[in-house]
């Protein structure tokens, strides 16, 4: 996630878009980051990014597992391979 972070600063930069002007690399911005505004300006944006992760991945797990249901056996309760890819597949594409 830092390295995100580290990303946008440097495609945000005035540096970057000032004709003439050395691009700093990305060990130099991450350097500055943490210069000016200490470690834990590397995690800037951090909240928002898992406030839309954090949902997601609970949903597409829940899918997937009913999924999986769904494709195992019935007499058996056994889940394939192919069942799991199946499933996998289904929670990816609709979420």
């Amino acid at each position: 996630m830092t390295s995100d972070t580290i990303k946008v600063r440097m495609q945000l930069s005035r540096r970057a878009r000032a004709p003439g002007a050395k691009k700093r690399g990305f060990i130099t911005t991450g350097a500055e980051i943490v210069k000016r505004e200490t470690p834990l300006g590397l995690y800037k944006g951090l909240g928002a990014v898992l406030t839309g992760i954090v949902p997601k991945m609970a949903i597409r797990f829940t899918s997937f597992e009913s999924y999986k249901k769904m494709l195992a056996n019935k007499e058996t309760g056994n889940v394939t391979g192919q069942a799991t890819f199946l499933g996998q597949c289904f929670a990816s594409a609709f979420i």
